[in-house]
């Protein structure tokens, strides 16, 4: 991943789509002259003619949900990367704040299959929270915290370990370590990142936030440093320097920073983005600039837009907070519970770069599911949204493929 100035939306690779052919060629030339024809509008949240409309002609369809995982106690959903040919790679908890709980691992394909897994690696105590993933070379490396809860034994007396596990595009395990994080005794992992020689997480263990450098071979702590409240990392760099770029709140301000990847050292001072007690979320876009979903000193939820030079472009107070969001073109894709009080479903709401919904069929899109945590997965010729079921014990996928409108 690079950092800004060329990154990546990080932890959703969307894929690209043109029209793929020459446009010298004679076979897309137009016969008054050789200009160029026009893009073909196809299904994929993008504009591609330029006409302000989205995938007019091919409402998305939301197809009935398919069950990929169930336990007899509680199971809950982790994060989703993409693998190799339109697959993706699902990880979560299994039997919440109880005895046995377990990381879990799933391989699903574009279809909603489950291709590879469930494979379960035990945690030690209880666990804590979700679990985060991150593509590593060829593998995946998941992180899951624990802690312990009445009745149960004890954490050791440098606190409970972080649970580290490495998997093979098959879902076997490589490797796995507990990981003792100083300062941190109940572990809770929120975001990871990996390059090609190390891995980056931000734990977070009730006031303090962490920022973690791990090595992956063999998997173990290499550095630490304190960071702000709801630190969000937003890109990792692939080249030599390793820079690392991430938002966080302190003393009411969010800041940017820009952190050196081999000793956590910053680069240059933080630069103050805006007034906030809290960020909701926060995703890289492919142009350099990211979006932040944060709430003010009133409590009242923004979403904002900025450029690669970090200046603020668009804000707007009446998008409600996401459950997820996804760069796509010049616009996101934006999940969001419902402001009409029916908490068993989600909306996806198509957006512009500066944050109005966009003309095009079925925006907003309402699927019935339990909201409590959503992620979305785009594919060639299809989307995926990945929930847990309303009783918790289950993981759902919610395929939504295109339709076809009549002219």
């Amino acid at each position: 991943m690079k950092h800004f100035g060329g990154a990546l939306c990080f932890a959703l690779a969307l894929p690209s789509f043109g029209c793929g052919e020459d446009m010298n060629t004679s076979d897309t030339e137009s016969s008054d002259g050789g200009n160029a024809l026009p893009p073909i509008e196809t299904c994929n949240f993008v504009d591609d003619d330029g006409d302000g409309l989205v995938d007019e002609g091919f409402p998305w369809v939301v197809e009935d949900p398919v069950l990929l995982h169930r336990v007899s106690r509680f199971s809950t959903l982790g994060q989703v990367v993409p693998a190799a040919d339109n697959t993706w790679i699902l990880v979560g908890t299994d039997a919440i704040s109880a005895p046995g709980d377990r990381l879990f691992a799933l391989s699903i394909d574009e279809k909603a299959q489950v291709i590879h897994g469930p494979t379960h690696v035990a945690i030690p105590h209880c666990s804590q929270g979700a679990a985060v993933l991150a593509p590593l070379d060829s593998n995946f490396l998941a992180l899951t915290g624990s802690r312990t809860w009445e009745g149960q034994s004890p954490c050791p007396e440098d606190g409970c370990p972080l649970l580290g596990v490495i998997f093979d595009p098959e879902l076997h395990v490589v490797t796995k370590a507990s990981l003792t994080i100083p300062n941190s005794p109940y572990p809770l992992v929120s975001g990871l990142e990996c390059v090609f020689s190390a891995c980056f997480a931000i734990v977070r263990d009730g006031m303090t936030v962490s920022l973690l450098r791990l090595a992956p071979s063999p998997l173990a702590l290499e550095a630490q440093r304190e960071v702000g409240q709801d630190a969000v990392l937003l890109s990792v760099s692939a080249d030599d320097e390793q820079l690392l770029d991430i938002v966080d709140v302190e003393n009411a301000r969010v800041r940017w920073r820009r952190l050196r990847g081999q000793d956590l050292t910053e680069e240059g001072p933080p630069m103050e983005l805006l007034a906030a007690n809290r960020i909701h979320g926060a995703k890289a876009l492919e142009d350099g600039g990211f979006i932040l979903a944060y709430a003010d000193s009133a409590e009242m939820p923004h979403v904002a837009r900025f450029e690669a030079d970090l200046q603020r472009r668009f804000d707007r107070s009446d998008v409600v907070p996401p459950l997820d969001m996804v760069g796509r073109g010049n616009g996101i894709l934006y999940m969001a519970i419902p402001t009409d009080n029916l908490v068993l479903a989600v909306e996806l709401t198509r957006l512009d770069e500066s944050f109005f919904p966009v003309r095009a069929p079925n925006n907003p899109l309402r699927v019935n599911t339990y909201p409590s945590k959503v992620s979305l997965m785009i594919g060639e010729n299809s989307a995926l949204m990945f929930s847990s079921n309303y009783d918790g014990q289950a993981i759902e996928a919610h395929r939504l493929s295109c339709g076809k409108q009549s002219p």
